[in-house]
């Protein structure tokens, strides 16, 4: 297209990928090779000519985080693809957002009841003005009226939001899906449990949601430990002694406040700070007992230099720096060997034969490499689906002897990226390994916790690699009896598989 657009003489091509991020994920899953056409096409927009291509693409987060848990080579290849981009940053200034928002609440309260609702948002405008926590370009009586407006999400929850949406989630579209979800813990569900007029939505609710309807939250390591941190915090409040369950309840809530405000917070006046959290809670005296009873439990400290709470443990428990030590111990081993212990691929039933035939058939999955090709045709001959995982391109020639030695009951599938099946394999087994053996782990919860998610994100993704092997057949060269056989999708895979089982069975 660009060419004939040159030839004609006309101005230029523009190109807009939008959601380039599933197009990444989808990649990272599959191991497919698409990257390389993002490439191709950066590359021939940078060379320049008299129809210039101009190629924009949107995403959340950079590249490198999409390629996460996919091996410090690939992450690097992915890298060397964002370079060959220019990363222009928007974000939405948040005074902005908060103006949005306050735009599409309503309300039916009575006269009597919004005039006590902006008496009690003027009072908190001031101390967030007092404080400097409110954006640079909200005024005090402006605030008040944004405020007022968003009853009854708080006004210290209303500041956290649009924040943490920006960090933590996908901006406007996060923010606005919490607005407007019937989700556990959304809005609605808020709104629903308020009793009476002046109650409001406190930030825990807020916590309670992100905790529960936002898994991206793994993505960002540096923010992930934050929530860890956060996390495990929160679970001790939770643990503490209290008189009775309206003590514990509120304990746990402002503890999973100044979380938030210590995610959120970058130096200005929006902080886990004494006179903001006061205007969580219906008197000092309250909020004095509360407080009191998380420091006692070591669950904050009060930093003074800052004036502030917060729920940071600290932990010098290097994960990456382990996880790279545990890979470099594995060295170069067998990977279809450690592919028959780890992948739980469940028999592949033929199911048109099956039907027609009345008997159940169907195909045991098998792994073999060229370190390996023999062993996968031991045993009994039986039904079988071998995988040969390819690494370099002189592994072809020991996966063509070994298919042309095949028994007519085994269909052998060339599946050439094996790199990337290494390096996520090469991942879990690492964590998984640390998990057993780092005794550091036993008296660091933050830790603990950091790799028992890593570890489950890690083998996730294993899974999900090894279960396309299957579910996206075209990304193999599939072969019976010698010959070459003509399968692009799932439902050409199961033809072909009761295709051989008629001929094997009379």
């Amino acid at each position: 297209l660009h060419a004939a657009v040159q030839n004609a003489g006309d101005g230029g091509l523009l190109i807009v990928i939008d959601e380039m991020g599933r197009f990444l994920e989808y990649d990272s899953r599959q191991a497919g090779g698409s990257l390389i056409v993002l490439q191709e096409l950066a590359e021939r927009a940078f060379r320049g000519s008299n129809a210039n291509l101009l190629l924009c693409v949107l995403l959340h987060q950079g590249f490198d985080l999409y390629a996460r848990g996919l091996g410090e080579k690939v992450a690097n290849d992915w890298a060397k693809v964002q370079g060959r981009f220019e990363t222009i940053s928007f974000v939405e200034a948040p005074e902005q957002i908060l103006r949005i928002v306050s735009a599409a609440f309503s309300n039916d309260l009575t006269d009597a009841q919004q005039h006590r609702i902006r008496k009690r948002a003027e009072r908190i405008a001031a101390t967030m003005a007092t404080a400097k926590a409110l954006p640079a370009a909200l005024d005090r009586e402006e605030a008040a009226s944004v405020f007022a407006s968003c009853y009854p999400i708080h006004p210290v929850s209303l500041l956290i939001l649009p924040l943490l949406c920006q960090r933590f989630a996908q901006n406007e579209r996060t923010l606005f899906s919490y607005l407007g979800s019937r989700e556990p813990n959304g809005l609605w569900e808020s709104i629903s449990s308020i009793r009476k007029v002046g109650d409001w939505v406190h930030p825990s609710a807020i916590y309670d949601y992100f905790i529960q309807n936002q898994p991206a939250l793994l993505s960002d390591p540096l923010a992930h430990r934050r929530w860890v941190e956060v996390v495990a915090s929160v679970e001790r409040a939770e643990n503490a002694d209290a008189k009775d369950l309206a003590t514990a309840q509120r304990t746990s809530n402002l503890a999973k406040t100044i979380g938030l405000l210590n995610l959120v917070s970058t130096g200005g006046g929006l902080k886990a700070a004494p006179r903001i959290l006061r205007t969580l809670f219906p008197n000092r005296a309250v909020f004095d007992d509360t407080v009191h009873r998380l420091l006692e439990a070591s669950v904050v400290q009060y930093r003074r230099f800052s004036g502030e709470y917060r729920v940071w443990q600290g932990t010098d428990f290097d994960l990456d720096e382990r996880t790279r030590l545990e890979a470099d111990k594995l060295g170069r081993f067998d990977l279809a060997a450690v592919l028959r212990e780890r992948a739980d691929i469940p028999p592949v039933v033929a199911r048109r034969h099956s039907a027609h035939t009345g008997t159940l058939r169907y195909f045991e999955v098998d792994f073999a490499g060229r370190q390996s090709a023999d062993h996968a045709r031991r045993g009994p001959v039986t039904p079988r689906i071998v995988f040969f995982i390819a690494e370099r391109r002189d592994d072809e020639r020991a996966f063509e002897q070994a298919r042309d030695a095949a028994p007519e009951e085994e269909i052998w599938a060339l599946h050439r990226d094996g790199r990337s099946i290494r390096a996520v394999v090469t991942d879990a087994t690492a964590l998984s390994r640390i998990q057993r053996s780092a005794q550091e782990l036993a008296t660091d919860p933050v830790a603990a916790r950091e790799i028992r998610e890593r570890a489950l994100t890690a083998t996730t993704a294993e899974r999900d690699l090894l279960d396309s092997l299957l579910s996206q057949p075209a990304s193999s060269e599939w072969y019976w009896s010698g010959r070459r056989m003509d399968i692009t999708d799932r439902r050409g895979l199961q033809r072909a598989l009761s295709r051989v089982m008629d001929r094997l069975f009379d």
